[in-house]
């Protein structure tokens, strides 16, 4: 398997995975934390980005971590 596709992998399922965690985290506290007619609305919102950050975050540390174990 070609080099570029192995970090392309790695980094979609660590992106995949690390922003299903962190909705899945920030959603629960956001939801404990935030009171309030639109809590849900807004624990949501707190949810997604979270896990987009996260998300890019590990996709872009696994690209890295992966195209390092190639080299050597």
């Amino acid at each position: 398997m070609p080099t570029a596709l192995k970090v392309f992998f790695w980094s979609l399922i660590c992106g995949l995975l690390g922003g299903f965690a962190a909705f899945k985290l920030a959603l629960f506290i956001a939801l404990k934390v935030i009171e309030g007619e639109h809590a849900e609305i807004f624990a949501h919102l707190i949810a997604l980005l979270a896990a987009a950050l996260v998300g890019i975050c590990s996709a872009i540390t696994a690209g890295v971590m992966a195209g390092r174990a190639t080299k050597i």
